[in-house]
């Protein structure tokens, strides 16, 4: 949800008296000062998946750098801790899921795919194991929050891919790209023809990105049919 605050002026009036040398932790005392000082006018309450639908089934790096951030919405971004270990995605990840961050791991926004992240295929898996394993979670993965074949209003970014029949209500996926690098991926589930599913994650470097994809969508028809 959104809350709207009206503030008085005592954070203005702390930042005026610092004058032009004033650090990250002076900011972060004055937004305490108006938190403190403030009264809730207004609070605007909607689902999150509003906002988690497109941002994966259209790879909205904006939607998914506001969810990153947000997380961390009682941080002050200028202290530069969204990244580090204390950030709530890092600590997530270290807690929930066992045994997935390394030291050469980093997750630095919510880009997903981006040059300032690292991460391994593993990694991918294991958080979407994660998500099947929890029954809410998987429901919405599959329902709501990844592109598909099996709805034409949920192709999003899978719009020209996987047109044949043997896709259809079998796969659940999100896209990266980063073209200008020749960096493609596709990570989610597929639910096979044995009646099993499958979590799954691919990424392609250094590949033209059109030959990234046949070969993401030649694997997942070998997932469907094995």
């Amino acid at each position: 949800g959104i809350r709207f605050r009206r503030s008085n002026d005592d954070a203005g009036t702390w930042l005026e008296a610092l004058g032009h040398e004033r650090s990250a932790q002076d900011y972060v005392l004055a937004m305490n000062v108006a938190r403190m000082c403030s009264r809730e006018v207004c609070c605007v309450v909607h689902p999150l998946r509003d906002v988690l639908a497109p941002m994966l089934i259209y790879s909205s790096n904006i939607k998914a750098e506001a969810v990153y951030h947000h997380t961390d919405h009682y941080r002050d971004r200028r202290s530069d801790r969204r990244a580090g270990d204390g950030s709530s995605v890092r600590r997530f990840v270290k807690e929930e899921v066992k045994g997935v961050i390394r030291p050469d791991m980093v997750i630095n926004d919510g880009s997903g795919l981006s040059p300032e992240n690292r991460m391994t295929a593993d990694f991918l898996v294991k958080l979407l194991r994660y998500a099947y394993d929890d029954p809410l979670l998987r429901r919405e993965m599959t329902d709501c929050l990844l592109a598909t074949t099996a709805d034409e209003e949920r192709r999003g970014t899978l719009y020209g891919r996987m047109n044949d029949e043997c896709f259809e209500g079998r796969v659940f996926c999100k896209t990266g790209t980063l073209a200008a690098r020749a960096v493609s991926s596709l990570a989610g589930y597929i639910h096979g023809e044995d009646g099993r599913w499958y979590a799954f994650a691919i990424l392609n470097e250094e590949t033209p990105i059109f030959e990234a994809r046949e070969f993401q969508d030649a694997l997942c028809r070998a997932l469907i049919l094995q």
